[in-house]
C-alpha cells in the first residue's frame, strides 16, 4: 500500500468540539503525513453531530474510503494509515481501526510487537476508517440521549452491522490516545455487604429522579457505575437506548462481564463468518 494510493483514495479528518490538542496533532500529522489532505471538523457540537458533519464532508470528495480521527491522538509510525487500509482491503472489512495505548513511551518506542489483526465487534472514534461503498447512506445517529452526543462510534458500528451486514477489525498497528476523553477508562465497582445499603439508595433516588423518556419503553433498566460507586448516566440512558434501537444484537456487540459472553462470542463470530 503506496502513498499515492492513500492520497487519491482516502479521505482523511479530525473532528473536535475543542483546540485543546489541535496544534500537537497538526504538528505531528506533518511529520508523519504531510503530503496526504486532511479536513478539519472543528465546530461547538456534540461528538455525533460533529462526526456526521465531516461524514458529509467526506462524501463530497468522491473517495472511497474514509478515515474519522480524534484530535487528541498521535502517530509514531510513518505506514499506521496504510497498514489499516491494506488490512481493511485483505480482510474485506467495511470498518477498521488500530490498537491504542495511553503510555507515550510505548507509543514512541514500538514496545509492543505481537499485535495481530482481528475481527470485532465494534471500534472507537478515535481512528475509524469506513468503506464508503458499503457504508454510504448510513449517517452517524443524532438521536443519541448521551450528554456530548458520546457512544457515536458504538451506534455507528451497530446500525452498519443491522443495516449493510459490515465485518470489523482491528489492523495490527498501534497509536498513542490521550486518555481524558468523554469515556472514562474501565474499572471495575464490585457491589458487596458493606456497599450494598448506600448502593441500593442511589439507585432508588436515580430511578425516582430519572425522566421516563429514558427507559425507552422497558423499565428493566440497567445501572453503569463508575469506579468509585457513583451512576454513570451517560452509559446507562445510552445503552438502554441502544438496547431498544437494537435489542437482537446489543448484548453480542457490547459484551459486559455479566453476559453470557463465551455463548455471544461464538454466536456472533458464527454469524460474522
Amino acid at each position: 500500500m503506496d502513498r499515492d494510493f492513500i492520497i487519491n483514495n482516502l479521505a482523511v479528518g479530525v473532528y473536535t468540539n475543542t483546540d485543546k490538542y489541535m496544534s500537537r496533532f497538526i504538528k505531528n500529522w506533518n511529520k508523519y503525513y504531510a503530503n496526504v489532505p486532511l479536513i478539519y471538523s472543528v465546530k461547538d457540537q456534540k461528538i455525533n453531530e460533529n462526526m456526521e458533519s465531516l461524514r458529509k464532508e467526506f462524501i463530497e470528495t468522491g473517495k472511497r474510503y474514509w478515515l474519522f480521527l480524534d484530535h487528541d491522538i498521535l502517530f509514531f509510525e510513518n505506514d499506521i494509515i496504510e497498514t489499516s487500509l491494506k488490512y481493511m482491503i485483505e480482510k474485506d472489512c467495511q470498518l477498521i481501526s488500530c490498537y491504542e495505548t495511553h503510555d507515550i513511551n510505548i507509543a514512541k518506542k514500538n514496545l509492543i510487537h505481537n499485535l495481530k489483526f482481528s475481527y470485532l465487534t465494534w471500534i472507537k472514534g478515535y481512528f475509524m476508517m469506513v468503506d464508503s461503498e458499503k457504508c454510504l447512506l448510513t449517517p452517524f445517529d443524532l438521536n443519541i440521549p448521551t450528554t456530548s452526543g458520546n457512544l457515536a462510534d458504538l451506534t455507528y458500528c451497530m446500525d452498519n452491522i443491522v443495516q449493510n451486514n459490515v465485518l470489523i477489525g482491528i489492523a495490527p498497528v498501534m497509536i498513542y490516545h490521550e486518555k481524558d476523553g468523554y469515556s472514562q477508562l474501565p474499572k471495575k465497582f464490585v457491589i458487596n455487604n458493606e456497599n450494598s445499603e448506600i448502593v441500593n439508595k442511589n439507585v432508588n433516588e436515580y430511578l425516582h429522579n430519572l425522566d421516563p423518556k429514558y427507559y425507552y419503553g422497558n423499565r428493566n433498566i440497567e445501572i453503569v457505575f463508575f469506579g468509585d460507586g457513583s451512576i454513570d448516566h451517560n452509559e446507562t440512558i445510552g445503552h438502554q437506548y441502544l438496547k431498544y434501537k437494537h435489542p437482537e444484537i446489543h448484548n453480542k456487540v457490547y459484551v459486559r462481564p455479566h453476559y453470557d459472553s463465551d455463548h455471544i462470542k461464538d454466536e456472533f463470530n458464527t454469524k460474522l463468518v
